[in-house]
């Protein structure tokens, strides 16, 4: 069988997500079972390599599709309107790639709700609210799909 191609979003670029993501792609475990291509700003992913001291395998067990969005003036561990709207745009992303069949699935790091409501243009409502809003059907509605939290399916990662 396979492996699946999942699009990993890193996260809120000013939160824990990218570290998450980082480090859960590093494991041999998470290699071993799926391709990964994640979705992010190149510089986030570094600073995250940096902070944790694992090296990303960008290249070799995964692809990185870089948006180069995060503005220079992001602060670590703050909620910003650029933070949010990067994150945004990195779920957008995703989910073309998927759209578009070059993935099989999404996964989400953490994000602020506030932060990417606030970096929208227009304020839109979350979830199943703003799919109606687009004619979009919810995850319930596709056979075969499903909302996961990763955080809850990874207590590997915590050790």
């Amino acid at each position: 069988m396979d492996r699946p191609l999942i699009a990993v979003t890193i996260g809120d670029p000013a939160g824990i997500g990218p570290e998450i993501v980082v480090r859960a792609a590093a494991t041999e475990a998470v290699r071993q079972s799926a391709g990964l291509v994640i979705v992010g700003d190149r510089r986030i992913i570094e600073r995250a390599m940096d902070v944790t001291r694992v090296r990303l395998p960008v290249g070799e067990d995964a692809a990185l599709i870089d948006l180069a969005n995060v503005p220079e003036d992001v602060t670590w561990g703050k909620i910003q309107r650029g933070a949010g709207a990067a994150a945004g745009q990195f779920i957008e992303r995703a989910v073309q790639e998927a759209r578009e069949g070059r993935v099989d699935a999404i996964a989400t790091a953490p994000i602020n709700k506030d932060a990417v409501a606030g970096g929208l243009s227009s304020p839109r409502p979350h979830g199943d609210a703003r799919r109606a809003d687009r004619g979009e059907r919810s995850t319930d509605d596709v056979p075969g799909a499903r909302d996961a939290d990763l955080l809850s399916h990874a207590p590997s990662l915590a050790a």
